[in-house]
């Protein structure tokens, strides 16, 4: 949000190079947002999605275990 409000003058300063200041205030605006929803937002979802097919790490180590008990007998 800082990041945001520092960049408000930017964008509605004017003057000499008020344009460019302008166009630079946005990019910065605009990349805090979209780097703000990817991560609150589509990180956990991927995450959501990759783990559905995967166990707890206990219950991995649980397997194995098993599996290399059943190899020893």
């Amino acid at each position: 949000l800082s990041t945001v409000i520092g960049a408000l003058p930017l964008m509605l300063g004017s003057g000499a190079g008020s344009e460019t200041r302008m166009v630079v205030g946005v990019v910065i605006v605009f990349g805090v947002s979209l780097a703000t929803v990817v991560t609150l937002f589509l990180v956990p979802m991927v995450y959501s999605l990759i783990s559905r097919n995967t166990g707890s790490v206990g219950d991995v180590g649980r397997k194995l275990d098993k599996a290399l008990s059943s190899n020893r007998a």
